[in-house]
């Protein structure tokens, strides 16, 4: 069964080596030495950007070098680890600078032509062998690769030689690598079935973990492949974050060396367009719905409803403590609106199987809410995708759908207190604007 190039390509996204993980280089070799490679091979019958090179395992074409027809060329490789030994192939460099070419899955080498046939020298295909038979190849310069070139002998029933062609290696169909002879080194680049190769190393990697991490705790990891002397990879899989949350670095700075540490925390912020307040300290907020600064409609408590009304502040403290709202929890596990006059929490309540209610209660219920980001400055809020919306009379949940949801803003409350006002001397003076936190006789 022929291997196709969307096979190997899913197969390099998932696989570990460990010590021996390699991946693909960028850019093919101009000077090959010995090691890996992936081979990329060019000819008239390859793809426009060539195929790749691999020894078929099929029980009809055992051991046949082949190449894959459906090949994306370099693009698919760069940076990917290699799972399927099949692309890969071992050379190793002679002394005379010619180089031996095995398979990494078969443990069999590309091998020399015997026999005494010109057809037995140039086969329709080659299929590897032992290293006893094994051929040496020259490489041959050319722009886009190099040629494999090598001689034989051919030889008579009495053992002697009749001639000693030059034969060359070519892609000779779409999908097999053979020999052919007969050309010489002038007329290489003129013959589109000559197999111009371009030999791709590949580089021994280490796996590294990012892990991504919001209020002490690891919300998302990420696997990449360092290479020593390397800048430290950017992730090429998304990261996955929640509205209102952002990675400041998606990777650790500076260059990757062998024997540095393998995981790594990088810290999540919060871009939320309030703060969120703890037991410690309490920021107090209106909430608006829309997003505009004129005629606003604040959240509020009507007992155990949420309503809306008009912006101007209440004639007295009780009333508009029940305008004032603090945030707690975070965007990755829900938030919760606490409303200060009624000293309770939006939750949800349903009515019946079908429609549910927002409603303000100190028992624990459906508390926790998520946010989408509509704008840096607005939100809306849903859970399960039933968003807060109005009714008509109070805030409830009307349908499965967050496009419809209010667009809230975040205000911080002020308050105004007179300072002096003095019927006596007919003297008023300035008063105080107070932001967030409430004075001492009006605690919350």
């Amino acid at each position: 069964m022929t291997k196709k190039l969307a096979t190997l390509v899913a197969m390099l996204a998932c696989c570990v080596f460990g010590a021996l993980a390699q991946r693909v280089a960028t850019t093919p070799v101009t000077d090959v030495q010995t090691g890996d490679y992936l081979l990329l091979v060019h000819s008239g019958k390859t793809a426009a950007d060539g195929s790749w090179a691999y020894i078929n395992t099929s029980t009809s074409n055992k051991n046949r070098v082949s190449t894959d027809a459906a090949s994306l060329g370099t693009t698919a490789y760069a940076g990917s680890k290699i799972e399927n030994s099949a692309y890969i192939w071992h050379v190793e460099k002679q002394s005379d600078g010619k180089i031996t070419i095995q398979s990494v899955a078969q443990k069999t080498y590309w091998p020399t032509a015997k026999g005494r046939k010109d057809s037995d020298y140039y086969p329709q295909h080659i299929t590897t062998s032992s290293r006893a038979n094994a051929n040496a190849f020259e490489l041959i310069a050319l722009s886009d690769g190099f040629a494999l070139k090598s001689t034989t002998s051919i030889t008579n029933w009495f053992g002697q030689v009749t001639s000693t062609p030059t034969i060359y290696v070519v892609n000779n169909d779409n999908s097999q690598i053979g020999y052919y002879g007969g050309y010489d080194d002038s007329k290489i680049e003129s013959t589109s079935e000559i197999a111009r190769v371009q030999f791709y190393p590949l580089q021994a990697f280490t796996e590294l973990t990012y892990n991504y991490v919001f209020d002490g705790e690891v919300r998302t990891s990420v696997k990449v492949n360092a290479v020593d002397g390397e800048e430290y990879p950017t992730p090429t899989t998304a990261i996955s974050l929640p509205d209102f949350i952002a990675a400041p670095t998606l990777k650790p700075e500076g260059i990757y060396h062998d024997g540095a540490a393998t995981s790594y925390d990088l810290q999540l912020a919060s871009t939320l367009p309030f703060t969120l307040s703890t037991d410690a300290n309490r920021v107090y907020y209106y909430l608006a719905a829309g997003a505009g600064t004129e005629g606003r409609t604040m959240l509020y408590a009507n007992g155990k409803e949420l309503k809306l009304r008009a912006e101007a502040q209440a004639d007295n403290l009780t009333a508009m403590r029940n305008d004032l709202w603090y945030v707690t929890g975070n965007p990755y596990d829900g938030l919760q609106f606490h409303n200060v006059g009624s000293g309770s929490t939006a939750q949800s309540q349903a009515i019946i199987s079908t429609i549910t209610k927002l409603w303000l209660s100190s028992v624990a219920g459906k508390d926790k809410w998520n946010i989408k980001k509509l704008s840096d400055t607005t939100f809306s809020l849903y859970s399960n995708d039933l968003a807060w919306k109005f009714d008509g009379s109070k805030i409830a949940f009307s349908a499965p759908n967050t496009s419809d949801a209010f667009a809230f803003q975040a205000i911080e409350a002020t308050y105004v207190l007179s300072l002096h006002d003095s019927e006596a001397d007919n003297a008023a003076f300035a008063t105080h604007a107070h932001h967030s936190t409430l004075p001492s006789w009006a605690t919350m």
